[in-house]
């Protein structure tokens, strides 16, 4: 079953997302950081180009 979709092509948004929940969640594991710790939202989002999800400095999340 996982053979074929392995070789399903993908597009690189999906990749992308799909890596960025891996590496985020094997360093919370790593340094044992708890996916329900609210994290605030800095001023350098503002510099980030890119899609921003709408974030904005002084929002509060969690990486849950």
């Amino acid at each position: 079953m996982f053979g074929r979709l392995e070789k399903e092509r993908r597009e690189t948004a999906s990749l992308t997302k799909i890596m960025t929940a891996y590496t985020v969640l094997n360093c919370c594991d790593r340094l044992g950081i708890d996916l329900k710790e609210v994290i605030l939202i800095g001023s350098e989002v503002l510099e980030i180009t890119g899609t921003s999800a709408s974030l904005v400095p002084g929002d509060n999340l969690t990486i849950e």
